[in-house]
């Protein structure tokens, strides 16, 4: 008898478990897309909204990313499979998500907003739920579309683009507690940010560049020297 109840116990814990999984995985950020104010919120000011999920979402996209550019349809797809490079384009896919988070979070703490970076991370990474079904969509009818038909393959392409920015706009308009022109203002120091940060970084890796041939040249010397 008591073996029964741990074995219930254990059932009802796994179904709770998968429940709850389904919550954060499906249920929330289908919320968010039908109410992105109220979803944002809850974000902010309920606890909803996991960091793993929203980390679950990058992976995601970077993989449709990566499905997109092998598998559209031969008639939308430019692409050479010899000149794909799959790490490439997972990391132009994930790495501007964080760059963006990094950029707004320095920017809006200068600005007295109130989102946590854990906040603008998930603003910008539940901002690609919506997208990445648009860009399966894509993917799927350009294979069985002919080119007369390119206009909703290219509608889904520029749409999620739209939604994107959209969704992202809002959340970070809740998150911060910005009115629309502060948000505006955050959003354009936010991409001057982006520049800053490329520039200093593309600075270093030619700054040490430079100092990994220094070192090279005066070993060189050395071992000539030696010999």
């Amino acid at each position: 008898m008591e073996n029964a109840n741990v074995t219930s116990k254990r059932n009802l814990n796994f179904k709770k478990g998968l429940q709850q999984i389904k919550h954060d995985l499906i249920d929330f950020p289908l919320y968010i897309i039908s109410s992105p104010f109220k979803g944002y919120g809850d974000i902010k000011f309920e606890g909803e909204g996991k960091t793993w999920v929203a980390t679950v979402i990058l992976l995601i996209f970077g993989f449709v990313q990566i499905i997109k550019e092998v598998y559209s349809g031969y008639l939308f797809n430019s692409n050479k499979p010899e000149d794909i490079n799959i790490l490439m384009i997972f990391a132009t896919s994930v790495l501007p998500i964080l760059l963006l988070t990094i950029a707004n979070w320095s920017i809006t703490t200068l600005m007295d907003g109130t989102g946590s970076m854990k906040d603008i991370y998930m603003v910008f990474t539940y901002s690609l739920y919506l997208p990445i079904i648009f860009n399966v969509i894509q993917v799927v009818l350009s294979n069985v579309m002919s080119l007369d038909e390119s206009a909703f393959v290219y509608f889904f392409a520029g749409f999620s683009i739209v939604a994107y920015c959209l969704y992202a706009f809002i959340g970070l308009v809740t998150v911060h507690e910005f009115g629309f022109l502060k948000s505006v203002m955050a959003v354009i120091l936010t991409i001057a940010a982006i520049l800053i940060i490329l520039f200093i970084t593309v600075l270093l890796i030619s700054l040490m560049g430079e100092v990994f041939i220094f070192i090279r040249t005066i070993i060189s010397e050395i071992i000539l020297h030696l010999s």
